[in-house]
């Protein structure tokens, strides 16, 4: 075990603008310790729930880091949702006005909202979950756009209604974490894949009571990590669509020893997709499990 972690996160010789995963050599547990060279600054973090290393050293920037940075572009501008909202020409929704015959009343975007008015009503008249969701409409590149903050943290993701590539884009660069309805995550997690399957679990919950929580995608990151064990959840549920069976397991695994010891985190077998599924389906589903 080391005593002086200065030293040994800077024998790691991590490059700058990247980041990697080891023994924490504070706690000895395997591979649950992070360092992050945010170019010059050195940034630390232990994922064990028992182990409370983690703070920054300076190393300051040395010339070829300050070329590399920007030459590779890797500062995005300072993220702004009103910048956003004039570029992308984005709108309020109110979804259960909209799909009994709701219209847009700003004339400045009538002729864009006539184009994406049939679109996007068709979507929300199949997608249950979001009939009753306030949410944010981007004219210019048709896409829901879905905003929040987990924590400080921003999060603003637009799904596209027109089979555009991405499907979900992370409009907010800065951010690399995970969707969640509230701004905190309460004692029992449900981890799922996509907005859309977080919402739907929102709906048959009641907030504060249980958290869902997406991951945009299925893999777990550092970051998704941190979000989810940071307040130290009784119970976690691990819900990825049955192409991911695995990963969900995988990812249990990577949970379990990030929590205490009381904590408990539970994969759920799906065979439909949550965001496809009837109240009645999913209250059976979790049967025993949460009230």
């Amino acid at each position: 075990m080391y005593t002086n972690v200065r030293n040994f996160i800077e024998s790691l010789d991590v490059p700058s603008g990247t980041s990697m995963r080891t023994d924490c050599p504070v706690c000895s547990r395997s591979n649950t310790f992070s360092v992050t060279n945010d170019y010059g600054q050195l940034l630390y973090f232990c994922f064990h729930a028992d182990c409370s290393a983690k703070g920054g050293v300076s190393l300051g920037m040395s010339v070829n880091d300050m070329k590399g940075m920007y030459a590779s572009n890797t500062i995005p501008p300072k993220f702004n949702w009103d910048v956003l909202v004039s570029a992308k020409s984005i709108i309020h929704i109110d979804a259960h006005k909209f799909t009994i015959g709701y219209e847009s009343s700003d004339s400045m975007y009538a002729n864009l909202w006539k184009d994406s008015y049939e679109l996007l009503y068709k979507y929300i008249k199949q997608t249950a979950a979001l009939q009753n969701y306030d949410f944010h409409f981007s004219l210019i590149d048709n896409r829901i756009i879905f905003k929040n903050f987990l924590g400080e943290s921003q999060s603003v993701y637009g799904k596209s209604i027109a089979r555009a590539i991405p499907k979900w884009m992370n409009y907010n660069t800065e951010y690399s974490g995970g969707w969640s309805a509230s701004a905190e995550l309460s004692s029992t997690i449900v981890v799922v894949e996509d907005i859309i399957s977080a919402i739907q679990i929102n709906n048959f919950f009641t907030l504060g009571d249980v958290s869902s929580y997406a991951l945009m995608g299925t893999n777990l990151s550092n970051a998704h990590m941190l979000q989810i064990c940071k307040d130290k959840p009784q119970k976690v549920y691990v819900c990825l669509d049955r192409d991911a069976t695995h990963k969900a397991a995988t990812m249990a695994w990577d949970l379990i020893p990030l929590l205490p010891s009381s904590s408990r985190v539970i994969t759920v077998p799906l065979i439909t997709d949550i965001k496809d599924m009837s109240y009645e389906k999913v209250k059976l589903l979790f049967k025993g499990h949460i009230s």
